[in-house]
């Protein structure tokens, strides 16, 4: 067989099943416009109200079915749901189901098997351009009856099963972010932060900056000072050399100011190996970003090293 693209030319026009080709893997299948803050958040999209043996579905929601949108209307349907007499109760999946027979989506049921503890059937997921294609929604106990028209359906037989589809990810850089829709991935490329839309705000999901250089005080030469953000903490470490006049011992020096990116929530102090064969204490102020040594027992001679970390802390 020959080369194709399509929708259009040389793959014989936008066919249903060419649609279902393009858009199928790219979309998948859920509710659509999810919102936490609205009624959404505790309205399934199935449920029943003990006026029969059935199910309904609420007024004004949505879904898509790999590419092809369904909606319940103003008027929502209501599914009739089988008699059970056969002395078990039932479990019935209730579904979304795409026919690729006229690719129209339309709610559906398959009735399990009655049991001492039934379960629900699978939903069907065909593959290639003929058959269906099930999104399960919910399932429903129906209890065994005798009586013509019963069991009628109450709200605790129904268990929903809600998918809803994310919204579309962004790529931008810090400052330049799109209004937040819950779920929604963002990427900032300029930091390697990665956030996730909850409600009507960012949250930090993960990040992996770039190792950075800092650039060391007056008095040192920095053969090696560098930070990193990743997920949340800056992990650290120097080794750097005094090109000034010795020390005296206890003498406060100053290695290094941290970007704001870098400092931690809290002060804090840390060991530090000093020359000659000696140790001191570091401290990072979390206010200001200064990184300082001190409290080193011996005379501190030019052309001494400084080795700290590596370290990490966690960001503000």
């Amino acid at each position: 067989m020959a080369e194709v693209s399509f929708p259009v030319a040389g793959g014989a026009g936008v066919t249903d099943a060419n649609y279902e080709k393009l858009l199928g893997p790219l979309v998948g299948a859920g509710r659509v416009a999810f919102n936490p803050t609205s009624s959404q958040l505790a309205t399934p999209l199935i449920f029943a109200d003990n006026s029969g043996r059935q199910v309904k579905a609420y007024a004004n929601q949505a879904a898509v079915i790999r590419g092809f949108r369904w909606e319940s209307g103003t008027t929502p349907p209501v599914l009739a749901l089988d008699a059970n007499t056969s002395g078990n109760p039932r479990l019935d999946l209730i579904v979304l189901r795409l026919d690729r027979g006229n690719f129209t989506v339309r709610l559906g049921k398959t009735n399990g098997t009655p049991g001492a503890v039934p379960a629900a059937p699978a939903p069907v997921q065909d593959a290639g351009t003929s058959g269906v294609w099930e999104l399960p929604v919910a399932t429903v106990k129906v209890t065994s009856s005798g009586t013509t028209g019963q069991p009628f359906i109450q709200s605790t037989d129904v268990t929903p099963l809600d998918w809803w589809l994310a919204p579309p990810a962004a790529v931008t850089k810090t400052g330049q972010n799109p209004a937040p829709t819950h779920g929604m991935l963002l990427h900032h490329y300029d930091t390697g932060r990665t956030y996730r839309a909850v409600g009507s705000s960012w949250a930090l999901l993960g990040e992996n900056g770039p190792w950075t250089k800092l650039t060391a005080s007056g008095g040192w030469t920095a053969d090696n000072l560098y930070a990193q953000r990743v997920n949340g903490w800056t992990y650290f470490q120097g080794l750097i050399t005094l090109n000034i006049s010795d020390r005296p011992a206890g003498t406060d020096l100053t290695v290094c100011v941290l970007p704001a990116i870098f400092r931690p929530l809290n002060d804090f102090y840390f060991p530090v190996i000093m020359s000659p064969s000696q140790a001191g204490w570091g401290f990072v102020d979390s206010a200001t970003g200064v990184v300082s040594v001190t409290n080193y027992g011996q005379t501190f001679p030019n052309g001494g090293r400084l080795i700290a970390g590596p370290m990490s802390w966690p960001n503000q």
